[in-house]
């Protein structure tokens, strides 16, 4: 009896230190805390060391470093506030590199906004290239997207704002990464217009223009991005987004256009470029909300050309993109001295009349074909569109000297386009023609 009793109090020994041996490599934490004491030790070279060991530890030491910035301890408090960056930098880098591959952890910290940018834009090789880019170049606005939903719109416009201060006084550029963060986030909340309108200016940053401009899966998912900005702009930050739209060639401009002409209660310079995005990209049945405008008689612009003093109606960008979109010339419709102003279409200032009598008589004209003609088709439209494509594809130098051999039969100079003050928008104002040499044989 004695020898039983013997032999369970040795199985239970046996089980007892095995429990023991089987928890001591989970000694993290006790060791994680003496490096964390350690962090205020009055060497110099131990505080180093501690911190060095506690990097390698890394993410499991996160909870204890987070409890040490509230130590008592200045010291403490200090090294474990630059760890705990340092870790997470690390950790999410890490997780990045994963995410590329496809291999991704399902852990309580997810890659913060990838779930929202997912659903719009897909998982794809190329979407998580796209979203890591944004990642590294601003993670803590995505950070905001998926932690702080309802601070996001003041969180943009403070860190746009303070943005661009530093592109001011510091002379600094924006990468594509930097900008379509800020976008994106954008699209996620309901901004302010100020802090819109100092967004969409960036989108004129080189990086984001040489992103837009590129090719492949990079500048399709930029327009898509932008694309999608635009489209739930209102009100003034419209306007700004129209331009972006047209610059760009992003068909999305339409929908902030045809909100406006059909609302018809913005100001005259909105509404001019609402329907300029109409006429560039619109389709037969948009004619309507164009010639709402036609009795519209508001000045958009005084001009001098060839000494000729003109006046721009709205009521003219009406008429000129009305003929526009049927696939017709202004000029024979009396618009004499109109000169085209890519990417924006007309260039305003040319679009005017001397007199109300000449006026009335291009709109005479364009009521007698209106009424005998039949408006182009959409499939029409998009040929124009195919073709319009075509000749921005052509080289820059062929296409720059066919631009300067039609600007030297028209003979007139043109005019610059009046923009409001803070619009953020290049304008190029162009030289009286100078006559093309002839190519070298």
């Amino acid at each position: 009896m004695h020898r039983q009793w013997a032999t369970i109090w040795i199985a239970i020994s046996v089980l007892a230190s095995g429990a023991i041996l089987a928890e001591e490599p989970v000694s993290i934490p006790s060791r994680t805390q003496e490096l964390i004491e350690r962090l205020g030790h009055e060497e110099f070279a131990e505080r180093e060391q501690a911190g060095e060991e506690l990097l390698e530890i890394g993410f499991p030491a996160y909870k204890e470093l987070e409890a040490a910035t509230s130590h008592v301890d200045r010291e403490i408090r200090y090294r474990a506030e630059r760890l705990l960056v340092r870790i997470r930098e690390a950790d999410l880098a890490r997780r990045l590199e994963l995410f590329l591959e496809g291999k991704d952890e399902t852990t309580e910290y997810p890659i913060p906004g990838w779930s929202a940018f997912e659903k719009s834009f897909g998982d794809t090789r190329d979407t998580r290239e796209f979203y890591v880019a944004m990642q590294k170049a601003d993670g803590e606005i995505l950070e905001r997207i998926e932690n702080d939903s309802k601070g996001l719109p003041d969180f943009l416009a403070q860190r746009a704002t303070q943005i661009q201060q530093n592109m001011q006084f510091q002379k600094t550029q924006l990468t594509d990464g930097q900008v379509n963060a800020l976008i994106f986030a954008g699209t996620q909340c309901k901004l302010p217009q100020q802090p819109m309108a100092i967004i969409q200016s960036f989108c004129y940053q080189q990086g984001f223009r040489d992103a837009i401009t590129s090719s492949g899966a990079k500048k399709e998912l930029t327009r898509k991005l932008l694309g999608s900005w635009i489209e739930r702009t209102e009100d003034a930050a419209a306007y700004q987004a129209m331009m972006l739209a047209m610059q760009y060639d992003l068909t999305e401009g339409l929908t902030p256009a045809r909100k406006i002409l059909d609302a018809g209660n913005q100001q005259p310079y909105i509404q001019q470029f609402a329907i300029l995005s109409i006429a560039k990209f619109g389709k037969p049945e948009d004619v309507p909300l164009i010639e709402k405008s036609l009795e519209n008689v508001t000045v958009v612009n005084n001009s001098t050309i060839n000494g000729k003093r003109r006046q721009t109606q709205l009521r003219d960008v009406a008429l000129a993109s009305l003929i526009y979109l049927a696939k017709q010339k202004p000029k024979d419709f009396g618009f004499a001295d109109l000169q085209e102003a890519a990417p924006y279409l007309f260039n305003v200032s040319t679009l005017g009349f001397e007199d109300d009598a000449k006026r009335e008589e291009a709109l005479k004209k364009w009521k007698a074909y209106a009424k005998d003609k039949t408006l182009p088709t959409s499939t029409d439209a998009e040929g124009k569109a195919g073709e319009a494509k075509k000749v921005e594809d052509q080289p820059a130098a062929a296409q720059a000297a066919e631009e300067a051999k039609a600007r030297a039969k028209q003979g007139a100079a043109l005019v610059p386009v009046p923009i409001p003050l803070g619009t953020a928008i290049e304008v190029q104002i162009l030289p009286a023609p100078v006559p093309v040499a002839p190519a070298q044989k």
